[in-house]
């Protein structure tokens, strides 16, 4: 509700255009089916490699150590490097600062509000079912899966989706996808996906 109240704000009315990253892509697919509720047009809807909330493995909110885990592999260090040592907050800032991660340049408060916000983000998505959105899914899916990741398929939208999935396969990890190269890539495809929208060549 309040990302809807922020929207309007800047533009009253439609046609919107929607694109979200990760849990980002599930924020906009409630806001575009929400949109469209409400009489509203939703000209373009994008997800960055998102999937519904309760096909992911663990629907509940994560344990501490799952938690500063996800954290990690946001910075870009693969768990499986742990090598079996235990894992606090103090730790996984220390990992961080030392691999050069994404995350090493930021306070140590801001990685801790990263960590209390994915666990919150988990939570709620886990018990969020997705209403129907009516039209076409701009999809775009990193290939690059670590080893430790069960990949989940974005067909999984199908059953909150009144049309179909356009599928591009961006040759990069999850957390990169908003990184110069991947975003210059998919810019393109956008790009060009609205300029055929509006009949231009």
């Amino acid at each position: 509700a309040d990302y809807l109240k922020h929207i309007r704000e800047v533009q009253p009315h439609g046609p919107y255009r929607l694109l979200g990253w990760s849990l980002g892509g599930n924020v906009v697919h409630a806001m575009a089916a929400q949109l469209q509720n409400e009489g509203e047009e939703v000209e373009l809807l994008v997800m960055l490699d998102s999937y519904p909330g309760h096909f992911l493995p663990n629907t509940e909110a994560p344990t501490e150590e799952e938690a500063l885990i996800a954290l990690l592999a946001l910075g870009g260090y693969d768990p499986d490097n742990m090598d079996g040592k235990p894992l606090t907050m103090e730790s996984a800032v220390e990992i961080l600062r030392k691999d050069g991660s994404a995350l090493a340049s930021l306070e140590e408060e801001t990685i801790l509000n990263l960590k209390e916000t994915y666990v919150n983000s988990v939570g709620l998505l886990g018990k969020y079912i997705p209403k129907v959105y009516n039209g076409d899914i701009l999809f775009f899916r990193s290939t690059v899966i670590p080893d430790w990741f069960d990949p989940i398929s974005p067909n999984t939208w199908l059953n909150y989706l009144d049309g179909q999935i356009v599928q591009y396969d961006i040759d990069c990890r999850h957390k990169d996808l908003c990184q110069p190269g991947p975003l210059t890539e998919i810019g393109q495809v956008l790009a060009k996906y609205l300029q055929n929208k509006k009949g231009v060549s």
